[in-house]
């Protein structure tokens, strides 16, 4: 089982899809979630447009930097798991230098980590994301 699903899948009508439905909010949660709505106005607007697109970069520096570490311990997508990678979502800004320090000490130590590739995701212009695959065997 996996979290998620592909666009393929969903336009497919794909017969491998469950939905587990959330508990319900309770009125109080319903109240939060409006009031912070109405408080917290995005920055800016949330449009994508082509050109917004090409002003981001496609390639992190830092997962790249994860990435090449991890091939410098001898290890090779390869001999990933054939279910594929675990993804993790994560801004750049996230990626502090002791973030990626100790994800560079989890991967050293952890045999089982043998690769790491990442894409962005555009959200808006001025918003990205990029999904990282941590491939396991």
């Amino acid at each position: 089982m996996t979290r998620g699903i592909a666009f393929e899948e969903l336009v497919n009508k794909s017969e491998h899809i469950s939905v587990l439905a959330h508990p319900p909010f309770s009125d109080d949660c319903k109240t939060y979630i409006e009031r912070a709505l109405r408080v917290r106005v995005p920055p800016r607007d949330l449009v994508l447009t082509p050109e917004g697109m090409a002003a981001q970069p496609e390639r992190c520096a830092k997962i790249e930097e994860i990435s090449k570490f991890t091939a410098s311990l001898g290890r090779s997508i390869a001999e990933a798991a054939p279910q594929g990678p675990a993804p993790y979502f994560i801004q750049e800004h996230q990626l502090t230098d002791s973030v990626v320090k100790g994800i560079k000490n989890d991967i050293q130590s952890k045999q089982r980590i043998v690769g790491v590739r990442h894409v962005c995701e555009h959200i808006t212009d001025w918003m990205c994301i990029y999904r990282t695959g941590f491939y396991v065997k």
